[in-house]
Protein backbone atom coordinates (compact mmCIF):
# COMPACT_ATOMS: atom_id res chain seq x y z
CA UNK A 1 0.00 0.00 0.00
CA UNK A 2 1.37 3.53 -0.47
CA UNK A 3 1.11 6.23 2.45
CA UNK A 4 -1.21 8.33 4.10
CA UNK A 5 -4.85 8.96 3.99
CA UNK A 6 -5.05 8.05 0.43
CA UNK A 7 -3.52 5.01 0.29
CA UNK A 8 -4.25 2.85 -2.52
CA UNK A 9 -3.20 -0.87 -3.04
CA UNK A 10 -0.49 -1.13 -5.32
CA UNK A 11 0.04 -4.77 -5.86
CA UNK A 12 -0.51 -7.56 -4.14
CA UNK A 13 3.15 -9.65 -3.47
CA UNK A 14 2.82 -13.74 -3.42
CA UNK A 15 4.36 -15.02 -0.54
CA UNK A 16 6.54 -17.41 -2.31
CA UNK A 17 8.22 -18.60 1.56
CA UNK A 18 7.16 -22.30 3.19
CA UNK A 19 4.51 -21.74 5.98
CA UNK A 20 6.09 -24.04 7.99
CA UNK A 21 9.45 -21.46 8.63
CA UNK A 22 11.68 -20.82 11.56
CA UNK A 23 12.62 -17.53 12.27
CA UNK A 24 16.35 -18.42 11.98
CA UNK A 25 16.13 -20.11 9.00
CA UNK A 26 13.77 -17.17 7.10
CA UNK A 27 16.90 -15.83 5.94
CA UNK A 28 18.47 -18.75 4.13
CA UNK A 29 15.81 -19.61 2.06
CA UNK A 30 16.64 -18.82 -1.94
CA UNK A 31 13.34 -16.69 -2.42
CA UNK A 32 14.12 -14.36 1.24
CA UNK A 33 16.23 -12.01 -0.09
CA UNK A 34 14.35 -11.34 -3.70
CA UNK A 35 11.11 -11.31 -1.76
CA UNK A 36 12.30 -8.38 1.09
CA UNK A 37 14.44 -6.15 -1.27
CA UNK A 38 11.21 -6.12 -3.55
CA UNK A 39 8.74 -4.89 -0.75
CA UNK A 40 11.60 -2.85 0.79
CA UNK A 41 11.96 -0.79 -2.22
CA UNK A 42 8.33 -0.08 -2.75
CA UNK A 43 8.08 1.47 0.98
CA UNK A 44 11.47 2.98 0.41
CA UNK A 45 11.22 4.60 -3.01
CA UNK A 46 8.30 3.37 -5.43
CA UNK A 47 5.55 4.10 -2.42
CA UNK A 48 6.13 8.10 -2.54
CA UNK A 49 5.97 8.57 -6.40
CA UNK A 50 3.04 5.97 -6.99
CA UNK A 51 0.53 8.19 -8.10
CA UNK A 52 2.45 10.23 -10.38
CA UNK A 53 4.45 7.65 -12.22
CA UNK A 54 0.74 5.61 -12.60
CA UNK A 55 -1.69 8.32 -14.22
CA UNK A 56 -3.36 4.81 -15.93
CA UNK A 57 -3.63 3.16 -11.92
CA UNK A 58 -6.93 0.74 -11.90
CA UNK A 59 -7.99 -0.52 -8.47
CA UNK A 60 -10.18 -2.93 -9.83
CA UNK A 61 -6.67 -4.42 -11.62
CA UNK A 62 -3.89 -4.66 -9.08
CA UNK A 63 -1.04 -6.40 -9.91
CA UNK A 64 -0.12 -9.76 -8.53
CA UNK A 65 3.90 -9.72 -8.49
CA UNK A 66 5.51 -12.97 -8.05
CA UNK A 67 8.75 -12.97 -6.73
CA UNK A 68 11.13 -15.46 -8.90
CA UNK A 69 15.00 -15.88 -8.33
CA UNK A 70 15.67 -12.79 -10.72
CA UNK A 71 13.06 -10.01 -11.63
CA UNK A 72 9.60 -9.80 -10.45
CA UNK A 73 6.90 -11.51 -12.76
CA UNK A 74 3.77 -9.13 -12.70
CA UNK A 75 0.89 -10.16 -13.51
CA UNK A 76 -2.42 -9.38 -13.73
CA UNK A 77 -4.94 -9.90 -10.46
CA UNK A 78 -7.63 -12.86 -10.87
CA UNK A 79 -10.96 -11.98 -12.07
CA UNK A 80 -13.02 -11.62 -9.30
CA UNK A 81 -10.43 -10.52 -6.56
CA UNK A 82 -11.45 -8.21 -4.29
CA UNK A 83 -8.22 -4.74 -3.81
CA UNK A 84 -10.55 -2.90 -2.04
CA UNK A 85 -10.56 -5.00 0.69
CA UNK A 86 -7.86 -6.08 3.68
CA UNK A 87 -8.97 -9.33 2.68
CA UNK A 88 -6.49 -8.78 -0.42
CA UNK A 89 -3.73 -7.94 2.07
CA UNK A 90 -4.50 -11.38 4.81
CA UNK A 91 -3.59 -14.10 1.93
Amino acid sequence: MTNGPGAVLAEVVENPLPKDRGRTDLHRHPLYCGLRNHMLDFLVSRSKNFAAETPDYDPARVPLVRIGRTEPIIVPAPKGFDTTSTQAIAR
